[in-house]
């Protein structure tokens, strides 16, 4: 068989060697011209071409693909074959996960974190769990693409950059730990940044993940990653074709400010120590209850081979990677403030009702309590705008996995935390009616405020 694939970017018989040396490499290719005058690459194989495959070598020698000549669909039956077979055994995982109780895993209780050992099992429930869905997701996407892409690479090259990532992890939870507990309440962040750091994943993750369905080729050849995140993640062709170390351990270290309940609940305990020592003890520890999660995911992707069976992983893991994508993007959403923003821009007149809560010296005062695997009660709570509000959430328990947290985009930026038998108090003076959603530091919504004339 064979393909004329347009490419952009050859000047010289350099470009021709290189070209024709990267292709020929792949597997079933039998001959490859490449003529820089024509900007053309004319592949011949004995069996069907893999064209993304012929794509990527192009794109890793730092060449582009013309598009127009590429399939918005692909037109291979096994891509929609494989990619069904997938999507069962995703919703299998997920069916089992639901029936079994598994997915609970998230709500193992934070309240009690002063202990070490404790604040390890929390990074190791942590590892298997919400970081999964936001670290975890990220590092499976990339050294998916990368293996995609490397097929040849041995299982020790796949596997060296999850160390370095890790590694990358635990030394800045360690330094920045320290930092944090040493500055206190001046560091904690707030929920505009923290969904800001969600979407800019769940679009990372969104994008690597479509690719690896392998079903859109014109996509795949035409949507990158920004060009600063690139270099983040890209793969150091020229030193045995693996990730460049550097990189995997500065994205591992950057792991830090991403937005993960149970981060930001060890990160506030280490904040409340008001010490260096304790403060790196705490968030280094639990960084190191997540490896054994997070290295696991190396341990799957290093063992890959080629053939059909990864075809069928890679599809699976693009579908992993989009659920993902669409539950940060979702969160982010909500932390940013993003929703509140477009709910106002586009909002009709109120409703006149009322607010239903005590006033205390001019402040509107509204009781909730709080228990782990349920929504605060009540689940709506109504105030008047331009008046004082102050909510107070009892907690029976101890916060619970991502939902031990609580706050208000667009109101409240910074999240609370439960504690049994203590109160979480929310104070906010709202500006213009309209609905806003009571989250955890994830953006999961645990109730709603009415803010009403």
């Amino acid at each position: 068989m064979e393909e004329t694939f347009h490419v952009k970017g050859m000047h010289c018989k350099s470009c021709e060697v290189l070209l024709e040396q990267k292709i020929s490499e792949i597997e079933g290719v039998q001959k490859v011209h490449a003529n820089n005058k024509k900007n053309t690459i004319r592949v011949v194989s004995k069996v069907e071409i893999d064209k993304p495959t012929v794509i990527t070598a192009i794109k890793n020698a730092g060449y582009e693909v013309d598009i127009e000549d590429l399939p918005v669909l692909s037109n291979d039956k096994n891509d929609y074959f494989n990619f069904s077979l997938a999507l069962v055994v995703f919703l299998i995982i997920i069916l089992i996960g639901k029936v079994t109780g598994l997915a609970n895993v998230i709500n193992f209780n934070i309240g009690s974190s002063s202990n070490l050992m404790v604040v390890f099992i929390i990074g190791l429930t942590a590892g298997v769990s919400t970081c999964m869905a936001l670290v975890g997701g990220l590092v499976l996407g990339v050294s998916a693409k990368y293996i995609e892409s490397h097929p040849d690479a041995t299982v020790i090259q796949k596997f060296r950059p999850h160390l370095f990532f890790n590694l990358g992890r635990i030394i800045s939870y360690l330094v920045l730990g320290g930092i944090i507990g040493y500055l206190g309440s001046f560091f904690r962040l707030t929920g505009t940044f923290s969904g800001l750091i969600a979407i800019v994943v769940g679009l990372i993750m969104l994008i690597l993940g479509i690719q690896l369905l392998g079903l859109f080729p014109k996509f795949s050849a035409s949507v990158t990653l920004p060009k600063g995140i690139s270099k983040m993640l890209r793969i150091n062709d020229k030193k045995d074709q693996e990730y460049n170390h550097k990189n995997a351990f500065v994205m591992g270290a950057l792991t830090f400010f991403l937005p993960c309940g149970f981060t930001q609940a060890m990160q506030v305990f280490a904040i409340q120590s008001g010490s260096f020592v304790t403060g790196a003890l705490i968030m280094s520890v639990f960084a190191l209850g997540t490896t054994p999660g997070l290295l696991g995911i190396g341990g799957i992707t290093s063992v890959i081979k080629k053939g059909n069976f990864a075809n069928i992983f890679f599809k699976f893991v693009g579908i992993v990677l989009i659920a993902f994508a669409i539950f940060n993007l979702s969160n982010g959403y909500s932390l940013s403030g993003l929703k509140q923003f477009m709910a106002a821009a586009g909002k009709s007149d109120p409703k006149q009702q009322s607010a239903g809560n005590v006033t205390t010296n001019g402040v509107q005062v509204v009781k909730a309590t709080y228990a782990a695997g349920e929504n605060i009660r009540p689940e709506t709570i109504t105030v008047k705008v331009g008046q004082p509000a102050r909510i107070e959430i009892l907690a029976k328990t101890n916060g619970s996995g991502c939902m031990g947290s609580v706050m208000i985009p667009g109101l409240v930026q910074k999240p609370q935390f439960f504690v049994k038998d203590e109160t979480a108090i929310l104070e906010f003076t709202p500006s213009q009616t309209g609905s806003y959603d009571m989250t955890c530091a994830m953006g999961i919504k645990s109730g709603d405020i009415e803010v009403v004339n």
